[in-house]
């Protein structure tokens, strides 16, 4: 787990790399992400491992996605992104072989600490988990995931799901808060 404490006087100092990479990834973000799809997939997998990303093989990645920390982001083999989705990877995000991540859903893995009440949540610093999203799992649309909260293998999150804790592998889940609602048994056979 990531604690950063925001403090009243000054913000910490920042090098240029790293503004040069935040202005790369404001680009992305602003510009890139915004192109349609027939043309530009290609182009936003380039971008991306150019801001330090590992991309896998094969990555399709829609328009209008948003990511964040994409140093720390793995997007292995076959990896399928819809439009609009929010990626929050600054403090690790791993999608392995396969994953699907439907339209507009939102995978965080930072969010506001809030331990002391008598101070406001904004100035309170931030708590980071890192998290992992299984192969093969899917995640319908609009579903987040909150941060420290990993998606087993072969797992579907149904559509508007709330995943707060880990999610078993080759599961089906849904709901707020996300439960198991089935397992998802292999019928190919």
């Amino acid at each position: 787990m990531q604690v950063t404490q925001a403090t009243n006087n000054r913000p910490p100092r920042r090098g240029l790399r790293r503004y040069i990479k935040k202005a790369g990834e404001i680009a992305f973000n602003s510009f890139i992400a915004k192109l349609p799809n027939r043309g530009f997939r290609n182009l936003r997998v380039m971008a991306l491992r150019s801001l330090g990303a590992q991309v896998g093989q094969e990555v399709r990645l829609s328009r209008n996605i948003k990511i964040l920390g994409a140093e720390h982001l793995v997007l292995e083999d076959k990896v399928s992104i819809a439009n609009s989705v929010l990626l929050d990877a600054r403090a690790g995000l791993r999608i392995e072989e396969g994953a699907l991540i439907g339209f507009e859903s939102i995978v965080l893995t930072y969010t506001h600490a809030w331990p002391d009440p008598k101070t406001p949540v904004q100035f309170q610093g931030a708590i980071g988990k890192s998290l992992t999203i299984g192969s093969l799992s899917w995640l319908g649309m609009r579903v987040m995931v909150l941060p420290g909260a990993n998606i087993g293998r072969a797992s579907v999150v149904g559509a508007g799901a709330v995943v707060t804790k880990d999610i078993p592998n080759q599961v089906v889940a849904a709901g707020n808060p996300c439960e198991v609602r089935n397992e998802r048994l292999d019928r190919t056979n």
